[in-house]
């Protein structure tokens, strides 16, 4: 498609604008680049810290029965710190023009992959699943946009090299072509779990669909984003595909040039979804559609009973879907 395609948003930021061009959409950004966020990049810390969202979920209790050694996670970002001393990348790859790696040059996703899988050593912060093989899929450019041809590229790189979880964290409110979401049936239907950013284009009423491409379409987890007072952030995408929420505000993960920031919206929710999906592939649960069963009945109901287009079937629980998966060693 080049210079036609369809840029996406990093779901870090409410959108301000769109404009149309060439047809298609291109958007503006309200907020600056993850690794600007509070904290900044130049944070260290004395001592490991858990960040509240990993400990909201309960990723700390299970790691001393399963930290997700092994798991092949895809990150569909704008790359991953490849130095970062935090953080363990198993391979790169980009399919962003005039880039040669998977290396980082916005922060973004440095920050997704360090709420999966910052390693569990003696600073610095811990994610939810350290012990996964990650992977940078370096999908979008240093201003955190990118051609439809590479999304596609990346999701068929992720089926090619036998990955077992994908993380999105950005989106389109535009539909997505079709082969992008041929891509993502063939990525389930190989055994791929795939999880997506609900979008910020919520609103506080919460009426209305407002979840982005590629988080409403069937094959993927769509999450949305609550404080630490396990709210709804106003701007968390809603609708009739949400499947979960987590939390996404003012998260502390790893950032570009090695050191640590905290990173807001559904960005930020999304990949401690895919981290625990990944703790449930480390236990040995292998289809998609049990991998997502699980995640729904062992989620903290929130709201009114039952699921609702608000916060879906409810919060994430790392310890309770892993005492589904393993009933005779989590409690």
């Amino acid at each position: 498609m080049g210079k036609k395609a369809v840029q996406f948003v990093l779901a870090l930021s409410i959108v301000l604008a769109a404009a149309l061009m060439f047809g298609l959409v291109s958007y503006a950004f309200s907020r600056p680049p993850a690794h600007a966020e509070k904290g900044g990049i130049n944070t260290r810390f004395t001592e490991e810290v858990l960040p509240w969202g990993i400990d909201r979920v309960d990723a700390g209790v299970v790691h001393s029965h399963s930290k997700g050694c092994g798991v092949r996670v895809a990150i569909l970002d704008t790359g991953i710190d490849l130095c970062h001393a935090d953080l363990r990348v198993a391979g790169d790859v980009t399919f962003v023009p005039g880039t040669t790696n998977g290396d980082d040059d916005n922060g973004h996703g440095t920050m997704v992959a360090g709420i999966i899988a910052a390693l569990d050593n003696d600073f610095g912060v811990v994610g939810i699943a350290p012990g996964v093989e990650l992977y940078s899929v370096k999908v979008l450019n240093k201003d955190g946009t990118g051609e439809i041809g590479a999304v596609l590229n990346g999701i068929e790189w992720a089926i090619a090299h036998n990955m077992q979880v994908i993380n999105i964290s950005f989106g389109s409110r535009m539909n997505m072509p079709r082969s992008v979401r041929e891509a993502l049936e063939r990525a389930y239907n190989d055994g791929i779990v795939i999880v997506a950013c609900a979008g910020n284009e919520g609103t506080a009423s919460g009426e209305g669909d407002t979840i982005w491409a590629p988080a409403k379409y069937q094959p993927v987890i769509a999450v949305g984003a609550i404080d630490e007072r396990n709210k709804r952030d106003m701007s968390s995408g809603t609708g009739d595909t949400l499947e979960l929420v987590a939390p996404g505000i003012n998260i502390c993960s790893t950032a570009i040039g090695g050191g640590y920031g905290s990173i807001s919206y559904t960005s930020a929710s999304s990949p401690h979804v895919a981290g625990v999906a990944a703790l449930l592939c480390a236990s040995g649960v292998n289809s998609c559609a049990e991998v997502r069963e699980i995640l729904q009945q062992t989620a903290e109901d929130l709201g009114p009973p039952g699921w609702d287009s608000w916060y879906g079937y409810g919060l994430v629980n790392a310890n309770k879907a892993l005492a589904v998966a393993l009933p005779t060693i989590v409690p």
